[in-house]
């Protein structure tokens, strides 16, 4: 083995008996005080539990793309009523809208439950 192969194997050596050193110190102070620990270890869950939810929404949300040809080409419309600008429109206007798009290529609706063709 060369100096420099004994030279690294000696810092790992040494890193991970500091690592072990420090996980035994945490453990008799986490011992001695078990509500600090229990308290600690809820935050660690909570905050494991809470980025994950986040990456899963972020991820399905933002990053997956839509399962569509042209996603970037997609477009939600509203009907203007009086009490409101962005309401969403009956079955009966949707058929109506649909015999007499002349804009779009294709009109569609959704509902979260289920897609309506």
């Amino acid at each position: 083995m060369s100096s420099k192969q004994a030279q690294r194997c000696s810092a790992t050596l040494s890193f991970l008996a500091t690592i072990r050193q420090d996980l035994r110190f945490a453990a008799r102070q986490l011992g001695k005080s078990p509500g600090f620990a229990i308290t600690a270890i809820l935050v660690f869950a909570l905050g494991i539990g809470a980025s994950t939810a986040i990456f899963a929404f972020v991820d399905a949300a933002l990053v997956k793309p839509l399962p569509y040809r042209e996603p970037s080409q997609l477009v939600a419309l509203f009907q203007r009523i009086p009490v409101g600008d962005r309401y969403h429109i009956s079955y009966a206007d949707y058929r109506d809208w649909k015999r007499l798009n002349r804009s779009f290529r294709s009109l569609d609706v959704y509902r979260p439950e289920r897609l309506i063709r």
